[in-house]
């Protein structure tokens, strides 16, 4: 199963408006230089490789998805096998596995911390987006499947208050922010919102999300991808 179409990136990246991104890249890191789009769609490795995969992490998080995809191509390979794990273990179906493996590899990807692991970007990021597969699938695994009964029962009340801690205010402000920046309509972000709410501060599975707002697990993660990447670009702007 293919996570992404290569070649249709390799369209993008040697386009007038692909190749004007990578040289963009270039300006702001120089470790994105020289790079060409078959090169850079399959990188062998190496600290030229890491160095490079260093910054477009840097650049997927602050919301450049053209650079998140770009990882994703280099990585397919490893991922693939990921694939193919999941489905040998039975956490998900064949049609539903690839989506499970992506939106994991994208949150992984949001959440590494390079300041703390700047190198060895390929070798972390696959371990992690294992371990974050291994996780999902043992907790679903676990727990009993959702009936409409239970989501009466799961349901948390709109007004519910969540966590404040000390540096609430500033985090909430900037989650408002980015909320009302999203595009869509008033309703999808509102979507958008309760499953950040479920996942961030109830720590619900993607599973019982996705039930609950009556939409696809992958679905789920690309809505708190995209707004956990809008947040990050707001909170390092204020540091």
């Amino acid at each position: 199963m293919e996570l992404v179409e290569v070649e249709a990136w390799r369209r993008w990246a040697v386009s007038r408006r692909g190749a004007e991104r990578r040289r963009g890249w270039a300006r702001r890191h120089r470790s994105l230089a020289g790079w060409g789009a078959d090169e850079l769609a399959s990188p062998v490795s190496g600290h030229r490789t890491d160095r490079m995969q260093r910054d477009l992490v840097a650049l997927a998080q602050s919301g450049d998805g053209e650079a998140a995809l770009t990882l994703l191509v280099q990585f397919r390979p490893g991922l693939i096998r990921l694939v193919r794990w999941v489905v040998a273990r039975g956490w998900f179906g064949q049609q539903e596995a690839g989506d499970e493996v992506r939106a994991a590899f994208y949150e992984t990807l949001c959440r590494h911390r390079l300041d703390r692991r700047p190198a060895r970007i390929a070798a972390n990021l696959l371990l992690d987006t294992r371990q974050r597969l291994y996780r999902a699938g043992v907790r679903d695994a676990r727990s009993p499947p959702v009936g409409p009964h239970d989501l009466d029962r799961l349901r948390v009340p709109d007004d519910r208050p969540g966590p404040d801690p000390a540096d609430g205010l500033a985090l909430r402000l900037a989650v408002g922010e980015a909320l009302a920046e999203l595009p869509g309509s008033s309703r999808s972000r509102n979507l958008t919102a309760r499953a950040a709410y479920r996942a961030w501060i109830l720590d619900q599975p993607r599973a019982v999300i996705a039930a609950e707002l009556g939409l696809g697990p992958a679905a789920v993660s690309t809505r708190l991808h995209r707004l956990r990447s809008a947040v990050s670009v707001r909170v390092a702007a204020a540091a």
